[in-house]
């Protein structure tokens, strides 16, 4: 392979990433399930957890200027509310919800009532049940109250550190929640199948991600802000052991489900990373 191409299939990788987990379609073409792109396209989720909270990020900060004068007096928590309202509908939209949709299905699994047949069902089955609306009402409910506490507990540039993150490091852990957790696919003849192997690609694409994006990242974050390097290294350590608890509870979540985890599971995942990445700043500024 020349250096050329090897840069091509890079690229060829990294915007088939992008384009899977957001609306920015760079990359249109459909490749071959045995095109070496496949192999590595999972090593850019962080990256492209970066790509997609920036712009979410930066819608927020405009919103002091929509306020009326007259509402002064309450600038603070308003700006918070608004910010957290920009903050969350710009970022649902660039990522098509499709995590959120995984964790709707993944809601009606889990409350559906017979074998694992049933529960399959259930979460295949396209329209929205109780399971569903409840648990992704409270979903957005709980992480919208935490967006609005972040806000109001830390300056700008703390409280867009600490939600980045919450996408960063769901990205960074879904893949190796992948390659260590029983997965279930269905071939040609539409038979269930299960294997319980470690995928070894999946499981090197994540710590290829994790040296070249999330650590230096993280490591850039703690340069820039030394007034709160206590606060950043219990929240770096509680998120990370949040992520293995997640995956342990999640993986026999779905083992008993329906006999292994799917893109559902794999959604389910990482809207309860966000949410868990999300509220540990705020216990850790409490433990300090």
């Amino acid at each position: 392979m020349t250096i050329i191409s090897t840069i091509g299939m890079i690229f060829r990788s990294f915007f088939l990433s992008l384009s899977f987990l957001s609306r920015f379609c760079l990359d249109t073409e459909v490749y071959d399930p045995k095109d070496k792109i496949w192999k590595y396209y999972t090593i850019f989720y962080p990256l492209c957890a970066i790509i997609i909270c920036i712009m979410p990020l930066l819608l927020s900060l405009f919103a002091p200027y929509l306020l009326n004068e007259k509402y002064l007096s309450e600038k603070a928590l308003l700006t918070a509310l608004l910010s957290s309202i920009i903050y969350l509908s710009t970022y649902y939209y660039i990522t098509r919800a499709m995590h959120f949709d995984g964790f709707c299905d993944v809601a009606d699994c889990l409350m559906a009532v017979g074998d694992k047949g049933k529960r399959l069902s259930a979460l295949k089955d396209s329209n929205i049940g109780v399971g569903a609306l409840c648990s992704g009402v409270l979903l957005l409910l709980f992480k919208f109250i935490i967006l609005v506490a972040i806000f109001l507990s830390f300056n700008n540039e703390l409280a867009f550190v600490f939600i980045a993150f919450s996408v960063i490091i769901s990205r960074s852990f879904v893949v190796l929640f992948s390659a260590t957790s029983k997965s279930i696919y269905k071939d040609n003849a539409n038979k269930n199948i299960s294997f319980a192997t470690l995928n070894l690609p999946q499981f090197r694409n994540f710590f290829i991600g994790l040296i070249l994006f999330t650590i230096p990242l993280a490591t850039l974050i703690l340069f820039f802000f030394p007034k709160f390097w206590e606060l950043l290294k219990i929240y770096f350590f509680l998120a990370i052991l949040t992520q293995f608890i997640l995956m342990s509870i999640v993986n026999n979540k779905a083992k008993k489900a329906i006999g292994g985890v799917n893109g559902d599971f794999l959604g389910y995942f990482i809207e309860l990373s966000e949410v868990s990445t999300l509220i540990i700043p705020l216990i850790a500024s409490h433990l300090l």
